[in-house]
């Protein structure tokens, strides 16, 4: 039963890894305090600071989730 679970949290792990999440936020300090957050959880995360530069970024990367 034990390797079961193992190989399950590996496979969440590699998919969240996978994962990248565009935060548009114009507060840096929300910004770069949510980025560490997602990051420290182990996924991508992408930043942007406005509307349109973060719906520019959200077309040229297709993230997994906007915040």
């Amino acid at each position: 039963m034990r390797n079961i679970i193992v190989i399950v949290n590996e496979q969440r792990k590699e998919k969240i890894m996978d994962t990248t999440i565009l935060i548009v936020e114009d507060e840096k300090n929300i910004n770069e305090i949510l980025s560490y957050t997602f990051t420290q959880s182990g996924y991508n995360t992408l930043s942007a600071y406005d509307g349109v530069p973060g719906l520019e970024m959200s077309l040229q990367h297709k993230p997994a989730f906007v915040l």
